[in-house]
C-alpha cells in the first residue's frame, strides 16, 4: 500500500463539506480516498473566452462609430455583413466550446 505522506487542505462550506462526507459514505469510501477518485477520473475543462470578448468589444465599438456617423448624416447606409460575418464565427465558436463542455 501507498503512504501518503502530502497534504491538501481545501476549505467548504457546510453544506459542500456534508454533501462530500455523504457522497463518500455512499461510495463506502473515506473522505480521502473519495476526492482523489474524483479528482482522477474527472477532466476539467478550462476554457479561455478572453478572445471572443475582446471580438465582441471590437464588433461593438464599429458599431457605435456607424451609428455615430449615421446619426450625424455623414453617411447614408451601412452595410453590416462583415459584422455578420464575424458575429457568425463567434457564434461557430461558441457552439463548439458548449460541445466539448457537454
Amino acid at each position: 500500500m501507498r503512504t501518503r505522506n502530502r497534504v491538501i487542505s481545501i476549505r467548504a462550506t457546510e453544506i459542500e463539506y456534508g454533501l462530500i462526507k455523504k457522497l463518500a459514505a455512499e461510495s463506502k469510501l473515506s473522505v480521502t480516498d473519495y476526492l482523489i477518485k474524483c479528482a482522477m477520473s474527472k477532466k476539467i475543462n478550462v476554457i479561455d473566452i478572453k478572445p471572443l470578448y475582446v471580438e465582441v468589444k471590437r464588433i461593438g465599438n464599429n458599431v457605435n462609430q456607424l451609428a455615430r456617423l449615421a446619426n450625424s448624416e455623414r453617411i447614408n447606409a451601412v452595410n453590416l455583413s462583415a459584422v455578420m460575418d464575424e458575429l457568425n464565427k463567434i457564434y461557430s465558436e461558441i457552439q463548439k466550446i458548449s460541445k466539448r463542455c457537454s
